[in-house]
């Protein structure tokens, strides 16, 4: 935002030249000097006047350049220049980055990247996710709706408070798709321990390790020595490994694996529970919370918490 303070002369008979610059984006610097006459009794209402007429032409000069702004900036243009300054202002991580950059690349962009962030409507929006629907109705491989609602509405929110459109296209009650659940398939204990016996041995303590804990394989690839705690039998997993990158953080915070010390036939938890799932003893796989969406293997001595699944 510009704000100026004006400058006022003196001409004699009450009169005060006032001068001050306006926004045209006809000139090169985008600015033109302008002036006009106030009338005033005293040098003290001629400043009152000055200060009341420079609020006015303040927010002529806002509203000119927001105009502007706004008349030039293309959703491609938006996605490359505000918002990804804004993602790495807010810190997000590479691999979210990644993510929302394959996604306009491959299925927004190519459709609505062209268009004004003012021309792009309810409508527009409307006709744009039909259209993604349609694609996956048809049998052809295209992202999820879902996701590509939220991306949409997250960047639109964003450019509002850049005061670049005045509201956001992306409705929620117009927009979003209703999310269903799908049941996820599960393996019994027998098949889990036929797969095991199949892994080769370099392999099978990641496998295994996986099985017990069912945690993604790039917080369990960054696990270091300090996250085991051998006295109390537990695992922290505080980071992720993303395409060759160690991460400080999972994806939905800091999970914590606990075992207890002994098996009920005075075997290590581990070493207890290694031998059931290979054995196909008295484990249950369940379905695992909605705040992860993942399958959990658990036991009586087994307990996974601190990523929504349980507590600890």
């Amino acid at each position: 935002m510009s704000f100026q303070k004006g400058s006022i002369e003196k001409k004699g008979n009450g009169k005060y030249l006032l001068r001050y610059r306006v926004r045209e984006a006809s000139h090169p610097s985008g600015w033109r000097k302008a002036s006009e006459l106030i009338e005033a009794p005293t040098d003290k209402a001629a400043g009152k006047e000055r200060d009341r007429r420079m609020r006015e032409i303040n927010s002529q000069n806002e509203t000119a350049q927001t105009n502007g702004t706004q008349a030039a900036v293309t959703l491609k243009a938006f996605s490359s220049g505000f918002w990804d300054r804004y993602l790495r202002n807010k810190g997000a991580k590479p691999s979210t980055i990644y993510g929302y950059q394959s996604l306009l690349e491959k299925h927004i962009l190519p459709v609505l990247g062209d268009k004004r962030l003012v021309d792009i409507t309810p409508t527009a929006i409307t006709e744009f996710l039909t259209g993604i629907a349609r694609a996956r109705d048809n049998g052809r491989r295209g992202p999820k709706l879902l996701n590509v609602y939220t991306l949409l509405r997250h960047m639109f929110e964003v450019a509002t408070e850049y005061d670049l459109i005045p509201s956001n296209p992306v409705r929620k009650k117009l927009h979003r798709p209703k999310y269903r659940a799908k049941e996820k398939p599960v393996l019994t204990p027998h098949q889990i321990g036929l797969i095991l016996a199949k892994v080769p041995a370099e392999w099978y303590a990641l496998a295994l390790a996986i099985t017990l804990t069912t945690v993604r394989i790039g917080e369990l690839v960054a696990i270091q020595w300090q996250d085991i705690d051998w006295m109390n039998a537990r695992l922290t997993l505080s980071r992720n490994v993303w395409r060759g990158q160690l991460q400080d953080s999972t994806k939905t915070g800091a999970v914590v694996v606990r075992y207890s010390a002994k098996g009920s036939n005075g075997r290590s938890a581990s070493a207890s529970a290694e031998f059931k799932v290979r054995q196909a003893g008295t484990f249950r796989v369940c379905a695992a919370g909605r705040s992860s969406g993942r399958s959990r293997l658990v036991a009586s001595e087994c307990v996974v918490s601190g990523d929504g699944q349980g507590r600890d």
